[in-house]
Formats: structure tokens, C-alpha cells, sequence
């Protein structure tokens, strides 16, 4: 099959199209170009386009067939606009990455593709974006069928993750016998998911057509406790652990002096609250289950991480001294 990727030169993207180009399609990646990530594979077209700038991208789109769109770039409901409409009545499906946080709060577990959303007017802007953009292409299918389905996954790890390299610095801390710091009691239970059960997950929705119109979440086969997580990672790693709990005055006391962006990177919010996915729909649905389970997942994302040497990497703790001077 002809396939594009919007995105397709970081992480969840390029193992997508590693895996598109192993199963035989011809595969076109639309990006900006100015990333600087590791190569396309061999094969591989490219297109240079900035999505924020849409008669850029319909004067290099609009004359262009594809079987199938993956939209792995879509954050700003303009440019899912543009691209859908550009692909509409000429595209057999267009699989769109969201993310479980569009989900509201809640008490009952587990969250199904039906829970609530987080339409409240404090929603950040990510979560807000990408509920906007599950909202136009839903639309779209409703009064056009456009071909569209809907993924939804947590956290997502495994190699090569250094945009948001949550889990590497748990490793590089792990490694040099720092402390772990946690929110709360570390009780709290959170999903992730390795990003070859991403990948592949959007592979099995694009190869049927019961999926149009569907929507469903993607995360590993269990929820684990942060406490469980670091010790978990530990175990594999055969280090001791250090854990630091930050209790909620405390809590909010150095987020107001660091800021939201540096807070988060001491402390991951992801098992601020309880989180847990249903995977139950696309389990049974379609042709897909999890490969990894969460210790498997991580013993070859850190085995990784050990062969190509960032346990050499420097890091800056600062604001991890910062935090563990003020509790």
C-alpha cells in the first residue's frame, strides 16, 4: 500500500514506519525537516512541509494519493483540519494519534473509550487540542464518512524516547545513586505502553474497516504503583533505590518556585492521580495484544539505553537538589 505519516522522524513515528516498511508498503513521511533525530530507513520518501502553515501543506499534498493516512503530528485542531480535508473522499483510512488525556477525572476504573472527557475550561492546552481535534474528524465521519479512527495511548516508552525521556532519567538517576522523588504516598497506579504495541496497534486498526469511526485506547497488559515502577526498574537494573516522598504542601510550594515545566522534570505527574485504561475493545476486536509487559518492556528499553551509551550522558540536578533541599 502507498502510506503516509505525518510526523514519522521521532519516536512513536519512526518505529511506525520502520514497521510499515517491513511489511512491504511504500511509505512517504510529511515533516518539517528541522528535527534533529536519527535517519529516515532506506526507502523512505520524504516531503518537507510546516503543518501550521496549510497552503504549504495543500500545495504539496493536494495532488498526492495514499491508501492510508497516520496523522502521528496532529496537536492543533487547524492543521488535523487541513490535512483531513485535503485527504477527505480520496483516503481509505486516516488513523489519528490522541492521547488518554483526554480523559476527565475519575473514580471508576477502568477508563473505557465511552468515559468522559475533560471539557473543563481549566484543561491545559494539550489535552483542550487534542479533544478539539477528536471532536472535527468524529464530525467529519458522521456527515461525510471520512475514514477516520481514533488512538489513544498513555505514557508511551521504549527506545530511542529522548524528546520526553521520562524513564532515562529514572535510569540515570537509578545509576548514580540518587533519589527517586515521589508525590504522595507512591501509591498511586498508572499506565504506560511500549512503543512497538503502539505501533503495531496502529497498523491492525488501519487493516480493517470495522475500525472506521472507532476509537480506542492502546497501553501495556497491567497498571502498576510508582513505588512499584521504581522498584521494578531497580530490580532490573540490580541497583538499590533511594525514594523521596513530597508531600502536597511541599508539593505545591516548589511548583510555584520551579514552574510547571522544570517541576516536571523532577517529578513525573503522570502518577499524580490514579490512572487505568480498558484495552478490552481492541483486544477483542481486532487482531492485536500487547507484546511487552511492563518488566519486559523495561528490561530492553534499559538494555538499550546500556548499549548505546547514555549512561554516559550528563545530566543537569539542579532543581532535583532544589526540590530534595526544601522537603
Amino acid at each position: 500500500m502507498d502510506i503516509l505519516v505525518l510526523g514519522g522522524s521521532k519516536f512513536l513515528g519512526h518505529r511506525l514506519v520502520s514497521l510499515l516498511l517491513e511489511q512491504g508498503n511504500n511509505v512517504t513521511v510529511l515533516n518539517r525537516g528541522k528535527t534533529l533525530t536519527r535517519e529516515l530507513p532506506f526507502g523512505v520518501s520524504r516531503i518537507l512541509a510546516d503543518r501550521s502553515d496549510s497552503n504549504q501543506v495543500n500545495n504539496v499534498l493536494q495532488n498526492l494519493k495514499f491508501d492510508v493516512v497516520f496523522d502521528i503530528s496532529g496537536y492543533h485542531p487547524s492543521e488535523v483540519s487541513t490535512t483531513a480535508n485535503i485527504f477527505n473522499g480520496k483516503v481509505k483510512k486516516y488513523i489519528f494519534c490522541s492521547t488518554v488525556a483526554v480523559y476527565d477525572d475519575s473514580k471508576i476504573f477502568p477508563i473505557n473509550e465511552e468515559s468522559p472527557l475533560n471539557r473543563k475550561k481549566d484543561a491545559d492546552d494539550y489535552c483542550r487540542d487534542k479533544i478539539l481535534c477528536e471532536d472535527l474528524l468524529i464530525e467529519m465521519f458522521k456527515s461525510t464518512d471520512f475514514p477516520v479512527s481514533i488512538i489513544r495511548p498513555p505514557y508511551i516508552y521504549g527506545p530511542y524516547d529522548t524528546f520526553l525521556p521520562r524513564l532515562f532519567s529514572i535510569f540515570a538517576r537509578l545509576t548514580q545513586g540518587r533519589e527517586i522523588i515521589v508525590h504522595g504516598d507512591g501509591q498511586s497506579l498508572a499506565h504506560t505502553v511500549h512503543v512497538d504495541d503502539v505501533a503495531s496497534a496502529f497498523i491492525a486498526v488501519s487493516e480493517k474497516d470495522s475500525t472506521i469511526g472507532q476509537i480506542y485506547n492502546v497501553a501495556a497488559p497491567e497498571a502498576v504503583t510508582f513505588n512499584a515502577y521504581v522498584e521494578m526498574i531497580a530490580s532490573i537494573m540490580k541497583v538499590d533505590t533511594k525514594l523521596v516522598y513530597l508531600n502536597s504542601s511541599d508539593h505545591q510550594m516548589v511548583l510555584k518556585e520551579l514552574g510547571e515545566r522544570r517541576f516536571s522534570k523532577v517529578f513525573d505527574g503522570m502518577w499524580k492521580n490514579s490512572f487505568i485504561y480498558s484495552t478490552e475493545k481492541i483486544r477483542y476486536n481486532l487482531d492485536w495484544s500487547q507484546k511487552y509487559s511492563m518488566y519486559d518492556g523495561l528490561k530492553m528499553t534499559y538494555q538499550w539505553w546500556i548499549d548505546n551509551g547514555l549512561d554516559q550522558e550528563v545530566w543537569n540536578w539542579a532543581d532535583d537538589d532544589y526540590v530534595l533541599s526544601q522537603i
